[in-house]
């Protein structure tokens, strides 16, 4: 059996702070891809996003972080949270 990852995706998804997290994942079979997505749903608090991708799209994939309500807050809108 080949132990090399055959999926790729990237995961996008936003908590209920409006907190913005997406990052890569692989994985050797479709069951363990649909698991990962069925575990993201059941914990997620927000939005939730998954594009497959291919090898080279993740090898050069950088992950990103953004904190809405902070950077609402540093922006001097403390009470007003716009999220893209």
């Amino acid at each position: 059996m080949n132990n090399k990852a055959a999926i790729f995706i990237i995961h996008k998804s936003t908590d209920c702070d409006h907190c913005t997290s997406t990052r890569s994942k692989s994985f050797k079979t479709r069951e363990e891809l649909d698991q990962y997505i069925e575990e993201a749903w059941q914990n997620s608090e927000g939005s939730q996003q998954f594009t497959e991708i291919t090898e080279k799209q993740f090898k050069a994939f950088k992950p990103s972080f953004r904190d809405g309500i902070l950077e609402a807050f540093e922006n001097g809108h403390q009470h007003i949270v716009r999220s893209n």
